[in-house]
């Protein structure tokens, strides 16, 4: 979608600091139940997400990371969660995901920080290929910081997800 087409109060949120990004998209996102907007861009050389919901609150923020930039610690109990939990598996994407607790110029500060400023919860999400007996599945799966699974989701890809020649 276009800029304008995203809630008057996201728009304007990110108005003030998208002249220093690149690459920047606009999605309308739907999953059945909830509808959600998302601007995707490069900040200062990072790749970040950022979803509001219809009002244009900010939901989250998520920077795409690679799994080795996660602190030994969290990267340990992540890799002994998903060796006890499936027979095989496949990291497709990490993200770093927090939760600001402010707007405007302090959300630029967030997107500055290498990590996130005291008092806001920092997450990590994961896309994996999983084998589970015969079956082959995708999923999100949400850890906290120490690496403990706090949520799985299933990614359920549709035909059109894939492109055909």
């Amino acid at each position: 979608i276009r800029l304008e087409e995203m809630p008057e109060e996201a728009a304007n949120l990110l108005a003030d600091w998208l002249q220093d990004s690149k690459k920047i998209r606009f999605y309308h996102e739907t999953d059945g139940d909830q509808q959600t907007y998302e601007a995707k861009l490069t900040y200062l050389g990072r790749r970040f997400s950022l979803e509001f919901n219809t009002k244009g609150v900010l939901l989250d923020i998520e920077e795409l990371i690679d799994f080795r930039e996660l602190p030994s610690t969290a990267k340990e109990s992540i890799t002994t969660t998903l060796v006890q939990s499936y027979d095989k598996y496949k990291i497709r994407r990490v993200q770093r995901q927090f939760l600001p607790q402010s707007t405007g110029k302090a959300l630029l500060n967030t997107l500055q920080s290498p990590s996130p400023p005291s008092g806001q919860k920092e997450n990590y999400e994961l896309e994996v290929d999983v084998k589970e007996g015969s079956q082959m599945r995708s999923y999100e799966i949400l850890f906290n910081t120490e690496g403990k699974m706090e949520q799985r989701r299933l990614i359920v890809r549709r035909s059109l997800d894939n492109f055909l020649y």
